[in-house]
C-alpha cells in the first residue's frame, strides 16, 4: 500500500517511502516495516488504491490522493488520447483479441478432425463455436468483444 505524508491536512508527500521517512527522521530508529500507528506519529498515513479507469480514448495519470470518508484515497487525472495514441491501443488490442481466438481454436482442432469422438451434433457445436470465434475479427470494435464459452465435449 502507498503512503503519503500529510502536513495541515494537505499533502506534503506522495508518494512517501520508508526511505523519505528516514532521511526527515534521521535520529528516529524506523524499522525496515511499520505499523500504520507507528506511521500516523510521523504524519504518515495509507493511501488506498483505485483500480486505474480504463477507456482506451483516455490518458490517465496517478494525482495527488484526496481524502474521502475518513481515508486517504488514490485519484486520477484524466486527458484526452491523442488519434494515435487511440489508434495504437486499437492495433494492440486487435493482436490480444487474435492471440486469445487463436489459442482457442487451436485448441478445439480436434473437434473437427474425423476420428473425432464427438457425436455429430455435437462436432455441429463445436463447428458453429469455432466459426464464430473466426467471424470475431469482424467487430467493429476489439474492445465491445466477448469471447463465447465452450460446448460441452
Amino acid at each position: 500500500m502507498p503512503y503519503a505524508k500529510i502536513v495541515n491536512s494537505k499533502v506534503d508527500k506522495y508518494p512517501y517511502t520508508i526511505s523519505d521517512l528516514r532521511s526527515d527522521y534521521p535520529n528516529d530508529s524506523i524499522e525496515e516495516w511499520f505499523s500504520d500507528a507507528m506511521a500516523f506519529k510521523y504524519n504518515v498515513f495509507p493511501v488506498h488504491e483505485v483500480a486505474r479507469p480504463v477507456d482506451y480514448t483516455k490518458n490517465y495519470e496517478e494525482g495527488e490522493p484526496t481524502f474521502q470518508v475518513s481515508k486517504w484515497v488514490q485519484t486520477w487525472v484524466e486527458s484526452e488520447a491523442s488519434e494515435s495514441q487511440i489508434a495504437n491501443r486499437i492495433l494492440i488490442k486487435w493482436d490480444e483479441i487474435r492471440r486469445e481466438r487463436n489459442n482457442l481454436l487451436s485448441r478445439c482442432d480436434w473437434t473437427q478432425l474425423e476420428d473425432s469422438p464427438l457425436t455429430p451434433e455435437k462436432k455441429d457445436e463445436w463447428a458453429s463455436y469455432r466459426q464464430y470465434l473466426r467471424d470475431i475479427t469482424e467487430a467493429t470494435s476489439p474492445f465491445d468483444i466477448e469471447f463465447p464459452e465452450e460446448p460441452d465435449a
